[in-house]
């Protein structure tokens, strides 16, 4: 699938990956992009320089995915999306016995209910002119959970599942729905999820880079895969423990002492 003159929707567009990932159409050119978080200032300069690209337009909402009414809002002033991306999303990384109930509520509420909402309606949409893509970024803390990771785990095998069940629901549709499960990437992400960098540092892997990440997302676009997986190390990882989790648990207990 070719991305000129698509429009597209991004969540989590300020910072991070989403951010990366609308540089990245923006310089293909010729393409309509929606950009949503809920910083205004930060997205203001993600558009400025997405509008210097070639027949680039763009247009901003300052909304939180995690407030229902909010993502109401934002699906009343958006209509014939071509590509949805869900890129909104954190996470804390800490032990079970820490979290507060808020800090659980916001990170579902962010992380699962507000994405659910927001595509539902998208996903409808699409379904009725038969076509569209909807990308979602979870996490390969969504297919192996560690130690530090319980509720942002929680988050990510949720998204997962309603993804698989939706890419199934809408293929007849010439819907196509693609799930993307990076490692940990160097982004602002890990400054607020893991303060003392402890769980990167059990990781032990270099994080990826968003610029890598998001080649790849773009790629899988255009070539419909149905799942993007990084890096290999850890993919392989998570091979291992679906194949051998008792021999997966022990290692990741050493990694985590």
């Amino acid at each position: 699938m070719e991305i000129i003159k698509k429009k597209i929707l991004i969540t989590g567009a300020s910072s991070g990956l989403g951010r990366e990932l609308a540089y990245q159409f923006a310089q293909k050119g010729n393409v309509k992009l929606i950009l949503v978080a809920r910083r205004k200032e930060a997205l203001d300069k993600v558009a400025k320089k997405c509008q210097a690209y070639n027949s680039v337009e763009v247009k901003i909402y300052s909304v939180d995915i995690g407030a229902q009414d909010q993502v109401e809002g934002l699906i009343e002033k958006t209509d014939n999306l071509d590509i949805l991306i869900n890129a909104a999303g954190y996470g804390i990384m800490k032990d079970f016995s820490e979290f507060t109930d808020y800090e659980v509520v916001k990170m579902i509420d962010t992380n699962v209910i507000g994405t659910i909402q927001l595509t539902t309606e998208i996903a409808k949409r699409m379904r009725e002119k038969k076509s569209g893509t909807i990308v979602t970024i979870a996490s390969l803390a969504g297919k192996i959970a560690t130690p530090k990771t319980s509720v942002y785990s929680a988050t990510k095998f949720a998204l997962i599942g309603y993804f698989n069940a939706l890419r199934l629901e809408v293929k007849k549709d010439n819907v196509h729905v693609m799930t993307v499960n990076p490692g940990p990437v160097a982004t602002n992400f890990f400054n607020i999820a893991d303060e003392d960098k402890s769980y990167l540092k059990a990781m032990g892997d270099k994080p990826l880079t968003p610029k890598v990440v998001a080649r790849k997302i773009i790629k899988g676009i255009e070539k419909r895969k149905r799942e993007v997986n990084l890096p290999l190390k850890l993919v392989l990882g998570v091979k291992l423990s679906q194949l051998f989790p008792r021999l997966s648990d022990k290692i990741l207990l050493s990694m985590f002492k």
